[in-house]
């Protein structure tokens, strides 16, 4: 992978990972010595490499301040250490990152199982498990801008389903969409891939589909659900939302916010006539809201997830927020979902700078 990607390593975090690593390991070397001196069972190890191990925690302790090796501190120092990783790491994993950064964290967790159950045999098992897990997951990649209704939609579902992924961030302004690597996956240059093993998708909403049946027994398993006549109403209210929903929406912000961007005039017809027909749709959106929570029942769906982009932005906007705030039941349907972790997770990234380029 390397420089074929486009992304920004976090060095303060690869340096603090490091250490962890570090006093990581020197809780394994307390805990395998400790397993010697009171089981006196070599556990699968040689003399030699007792000796060694021996050798190794005396000379761990020289210069720095002794460390007890008793089950209770090792236990407190990894729980220390473990709360660090966790908010260092927190799931799902969102590496923005290469390869050997994936590896040096499948190490780390190689050695916490070393440390589980005090012997060798843990990473002889785990260690090639989380490895294929880590590769596994680490093979879903997103290329895009958070900040793209596309990508923030497709960003939102993986939340959902608690998929880790790598997000490998560009600006399509400013071309990077035009980059070889990039067109291999994407000839058209648009503004969002989504690249899963073999498997590339460019449409936001086949990708979240795509998502919600491949990772089906984790995270959020309302999105599609399983049911033949439940599944049919989420798949109505998607259509709906991109052919009736999406057009008006798009067009809005479009000119509302890119255009001036761009240094495009906005066209005040299509401005107009596509706030009419926002506000029409709203009127049939207010009316299901009647019944229930959200557009397919009263659990989050896809159908729900797919509204959030462009929702975010126009209620935002005092040019035709009020659209959506002056119905009641749509205005309460917003507040919930953008109360959601995961959406507050993609607004998260979408305030992180982006690469320079």
């Amino acid at each position: 992978m390397g420089n074929d990607v486009f992304h920004m390593v976090d060095f303060e975090w690869w340096n603090q990972l490091q250490s962890i690593k570090v006093s990581i390991y020197h809780g394994v070397t307390l805990k395998v010595l400790s397993t010697f001196e009171v089981e006196r069972s070599p556990v699968g190890f040689s003399q030699s490499r007792i000796e060694a191990l021996q050798a190794e925690i005396q000379q761990l302790r020289t210069g720095q301040q002794a460390i007890v090796a008793s089950q209770e501190l090792i236990k407190a120092n990894l729980i220390h250490t473990l709360d660090i990783l966790s908010q260092l790491v927190p799931p799902p994993l969102v590496f923005l990152c290469d390869w050997w950064l994936h590896a040096k964290v499948t190490f780390v967790i190689a050695w916490l199982i070393v440390v589980q159950d005090g012997t060798h045999y843990g990473a002889m098992f785990m260690f090639p498990l989380f490895l294929s897990l880590f590769i596994l997951h680490a093979s879903v990649k997103v290329f895009g801008s958070p900040t793209s209704t596309e990508v923030a939609r497709v960003l939102a579902c993986l939340f959902e389903k608690d998929v880790d992924f790598q997000l490998i961030r560009f600006d399509s302004f400013k071309g990077m969409s035009r980059k070889p690597d990039y067109l291999r996956l994407q000839p058209a240059g648009q503004a969002l891939t989504f690249e899963h093993g073999s498997r590339t998708l460019v449409e936001s909403r086949e990708i979240c589909r795509y998502i919600a049946e491949k990772f089906a027994d984790q995270g959020n398993k309302d999105l599609l659900r399983k049911g033949t006549l439940e599944r049919a109403f989420i798949e109505q209210w998607l259509q709906t939302e991109m052919q009736s929903f999406d057009p008006p929406t798009s067009a809005l912000l479009f000119n509302l916010a890119f255009a001036p961007i761009l240094d495009l005039e906005p066209d005040q017809e299509v401005i107009t006539k596509s706030k009419a027909k926002l506000a029409n749709l709203l009127d049939v959106y207010e009316q299901r809201l009647e019944e229930t929570n959200y557009l397919v029942g009263d659990k989050f769906t896809l159908a729900d997830l797919s509204h959030l982009p462009n929702t975010h932005y126009l209620i935002a906007d005092m040019r035709c927020g009020h659209l959506l705030r002056s119905k009641k039941r749509v205005s309460n349907w917003w507040d919930k979902m953008s109360e959601r972790p995961s959406w507050k997770k993609v607004l998260e990234l979408q305030q992180q700078p982006p690469p320079v380029l």
